[in-house]
C-alpha cells in the first residue's frame, strides 16, 4: 500500500509498504477515506520529534519510521475477536488518542493527560495510508449523509468541543475566538450551534476572515479591534503572543480564557490584571473520546458544521509531503488540506 512515512526531521516519503497486520483483539482495520493534515504534523517536520515516540516527551508507541496522519475516517474491513462483528462495514471516524488506562488520570477518566500518552500518527501507525489498524475504542460510526470531506473534521472538531467546555460554555455566552485557522473556525461554528449569544472571530489575515464569514460567522475582527469585545468565554487558538494578547484585550471581567495554541512566548499578563478582573486562564488538550470526540460526530452528523470554504482537498500523497516540507505551499490560502483516497465518495 501507499502510505507517507516519517523518518526524522525534515525526511517524509512516500513508499509503497505492506499493508499492516491482521487486527488484534480490540483493534479494527479500515480501508482510509481521508486523512486530514494537522499542524502537529508540521511540527514534526520541521521540529520534530516532539509527539512522535522517541522525542522529547516518553510515550506508548512504537519508534519511527511510523505513518502520519490523525485526522481519519474509514471503512472497517477486519474487525478483532474480542469487538463486534457487526462493526465490519461501519464508515468510522478514528478518535486517536491512545491512553494506558491504568495511570492516575486514566483512572479519573482524564485520559488525555495519560502519562503515557500517545496517538495514532505519532506513536502509533496512522492514516496517511491505504489501510490502518485502530483502536476499536476509538472508532466512532458516522452518518452517511455526512460526506466525507466534512467527516473527517471530526478529529479537530473535538478539540473545540472540549475548549468550549473547559470553558463552561452556556447558552447565550459571548464568545471571542483567537486565531481563524481550522480549529478557530470549528470552535466558533460548534459554539454557535450550541446557542451562543455572539461569537466573534479575531483573525490578522484578511482572507482567513473571509473565510470565517462564509462559514457563518457575523463578526470577524482584526487583533488590534479586540478591545471592548467583552466576551464572556475566550478560546485563543493561534498559538501566538499576538492572539494572546489579543484574548486578554477581548475578555470581559470574570471572563474564562482557554488556551488551546501551543504558544511558547510567556503570557503578557500581570497578576494584578489577573486578579483585579478575575480572569479564569484554563488550558484545554486534545479531546476524550466517549466526551467529547462523540459530541463532535454528532454535531457533523446533524449537519451543523460547514466544511467547503476551510478544506482544500487532494487525492496525492506527494502533494501532502510537499505541504508539509514546503514552506511557500503552507502560507497558500489553505486552511485545512485532506488527503482523500480517490475511490472514496
Amino acid at each position: 500500500m501507499l502510505a507517507l512515512v516519517w523518518h526524522q526531521r525534515g525526511n517524509v516519503q512516500v513508499e509503497n509498504i505492506a499493508n499492516p497486520p491482521r487486527p488484534g483483539p480490540t483493534e479494527l482495520q479500515l480501508r482510509v477515506l481521508a486523512c486530514g493534515i494537522c499542524g502537529t504534523d508540521v511540527e514534526e517536520v520541521i521540529h520534530g520529534p516532539i509527539f512522535i515516540s522517541g522525542g522529547s516527551r516518553s510515550l506508548y508507541g512504537i519508534p519511527p519510521p511510523i505513518i502520519l496522519g490523525h485526522e481519519v475516517i474509514g471503512i472497517v474491513v477486519a474487525v478483532g475477536a474480542d469487538l463486534d462483528p457487526r462493526m465490519l462495514g461501519k464508515r468510522v471516524a478514528v478518535d486517536g488518542l491512545v491512553s494506558c488506562g491504568a495511570c492516575r488520570y486514566c483512572l479519573k477518566h482524564r485520559m488525555n493527560l495519560c502519562e503515557r500518552l500517545g496517538s495514532v500518527g505519532l506513536s502509533l501507525h496512522g492514516g496517511m495510508a491505504e489501510f490502518m489498524n485502530a483502536p476499536g475504542f476509538s472508532c466512532v460510526e458516522i452518518g452517511s449523509a455526512t460526506p466525507d470531506k466534512v467527516a473527517v473534521l471530526a478529529e479537530p472538531l473535538a478539540v473545540g468541543v472540549r475548549a468550549l467546555r473547559r470553558a463552561r460554555f452556556q447558552q447565550g455566552d459571548r464568545v471571542a475566538v483567537i486565531g481563524g485557522g481550522a480549529v478557530g473556525l470549528l470552535v466558533a461554528q460548534a459554539a454557535n450551534s450550541k446557542g451562543a449569544g455572539e461569537v466573534i472571530i479575531v483573525e490578522p489575515n484578511e482572507w482567513r476572515r473571509i473565510v470565517a464569514h462564509a462559514i457563518g460567522v457575523a463578526r470577524c475582527v482584526t487583533p488590534s479591534n479586540s478591545i471592548g469585545i467583552d466576551a464572556d468565554i475566550v478560546i485563543e487558538c493561534s498559538g501566538t503572543e499576538q492572539g494572546v494578547k489579543a484574548a486578554l484585550a477581548a475578555s470581559a471581567k470574570g471572563a474564562r480564557i482557554v488556551f488551546v495554541g501551543l504558544a511558547k512566548s510567556n503570557l503578557p499578563i500581570e497578576p494584578l490584571q489577573l486578579v483585579s478582573s478575575e480572569f479564569e486562564l484554563i488550558g484545554s488538550l486534545s479531546h476524550i473520546y466517549d466526551q467529547d470526540f462523540v459530541e463532535a460526530v454528532s454535531l457533523l452528523n446533524q449537519g451543523n458544521i460547514k466544511a467547503d470554504a476551510m478544506v482544500t482537498e487532494t487525492t496525492d500523497l506527494n502533494t501532502v509531503a510537499e505541504y508539509l516540507l514546503n514552506e511557500n505551499r503552507r502560507r497558500e490560502n489553505i486552511v485545512k488540506l485532506v488527503w482523500r483516497m480517490s475511490f472514496a465518495q
